[in-house]
């Protein structure tokens, strides 16, 4: 994001994606992607990882909760 430094994000790269989840092999057949920015809630998330929103809103990156 520009001119904003999160610090401690923790990156995941997925390499494969099951053949057996028909919603995200129809969402990206044919396509290509650069990334998935980190935006959903915090709540939605099954691990400990922080989604980077919300580490930035942790770390008083931006100034609302809205994006």
């Amino acid at each position: 994001v520009a001119n904003l430094n999160v610090k401690n994000q923790t990156f995941a790269e997925v390499v494969h994606i099951m053949e057996d989840v028909d919603i995200i092999e129809n969402i990206c057949a044919d396509r290509t992607f650069d990334g998935i920015f980190g935006l959903r809630s915090f709540e939605l998330y099954d691990n400990d990882i922080t989604p980077v929103f919300g580490n930035m809103i942790r770390q008083g990156l931006v100034s609302s909760r809205i994006f």
